[in-house]
């Protein structure tokens, strides 16, 4: 009788071991972009979602990124900002920007813009 082998999880073995570096790929991709979100990670680099998920996860995990929220804000942080003419032209507004996982560098000085200098979302793209 053949013995069973025993897999750590739902996926085979083989499936995480692909020889790529991905933690790498989507830190120099952020990196490269300043601030991103995981469908853009997921379109630019054609990384499946369940696995670009496990290396974000592993990134903040690890500190080399950090993930924001920003429901809930309506002044645009500073990292943002030179996006935000980005995003717009893809009629990426308001809520759906507000909605998004945001991620990035963990040495990048994250904080929101003061109130008397920062510009509403709506506001952003003047």
């Amino acid at each position: 009788m053949e013995e069973q082998i025993e897999l750590d999880g739902f996926r085979p073995p083989e499936e995480y071991d692909t020889g790529m570096n991905y933690d790498s790929l989507i830190y120099d991709f952020v990196k490269k972009k300043g601030c991103s979100y995981p469908a853009e990670i997921m379109r630019e680099l054609g990384i499946s979602k369940d696995t670009l998920y496990t290396h974000l996860f592993q990134l903040v995990k690890k500190d080399w990124l950090v993930k924001h929220n920003l429901a809930g804000k309506y002044l645009v942080p500073d990292w943002l900002r030179p996006r935000v003419k980005e995003m717009w032209s893809m009629n990426i507004k308001g809520d759906r920007i507000r909605g998004m996982a945001w991620y990035t560098l963990s040495n990048l000085n994250a904080k929101v813009a003061d109130s008397k200098a920062a510009k509403p979302l709506k506001e952003a793209q003047t």
